[in-house]
């Protein structure tokens, strides 16, 4: 027979296998959008409109499609000298250091499943400016977790087909 204290324990072992099992495909999902955008050689074909130069940063900008869902609404296509990046952003406000932290600790988490075997680095510099972030790398190609005035944001960069640099190096 079975005792009254494992009958409390079922309606917690329920719901702890049913957040369980309801995780797994979205981050199966996730995976599979990260995946598709690692294998977009040239991200110029993620854009929604025109480049336009950023003289200051050495890039030009044109706006992008939204390829990842609950990364944020705002994306752009961003190309430098040898790099491409795909960034998306969405508001955020906070300005407590320690839900800062939590924050962008908390929108990595979702990904880092993704991410197994990439170099990850946190960096931050709360005193002077409240950046904070999360860095993954593999071979050429980074992935971002930040947050930078009011926005919290995900980037992702990797060479430019064809640059000079690969090139150089003969791919």
């Amino acid at each position: 027979m079975i005792e009254e204290v494992h009958l409390q324990r079922i309606p917690r072992l329920l719901l702890l296998l049913a957040i369980c099992l309801g995780s797994a495909p979205a981050q199966g999902a996730d995976c599979a959008q990260l995946n598709n955008l690692f294998s977009i050689a040239d991200l110029k074909t993620l854009t929604s409109g025109p480049f336009v130069p950023k003289p200051k940063e050495a890039s030009t900008i044109a706006p992008a499609k939204v390829v990842l869902k609950g990364i944020g609404t705002h994306c752009l296509v961003r190309l430098a000298t040898d790099r491409q990046f795909y960034e998306c952003m969405r508001p955020f406000s906070e300005s407590n250091e320690a839900k800062l932290v939590q924050a962008v600790k908390a929108f990595a988490t979702a990904w880092r499943p993704c991410l197994a075997g990439w170099k990850e680095e946190y960096f931050a510099d709360l005193k002077y400016t409240g950046f904070v972030g999360i860095t993954f790398t593999t071979g050429e190609k980074k992935i971002v977790f930040h947050t930078l005035g009011g926005e919290m944001i995900f980037l992702f960069s990797d060479r430019l087909p064809n640059s000079e640099t690969a090139v150089k190096r003969g791919e």
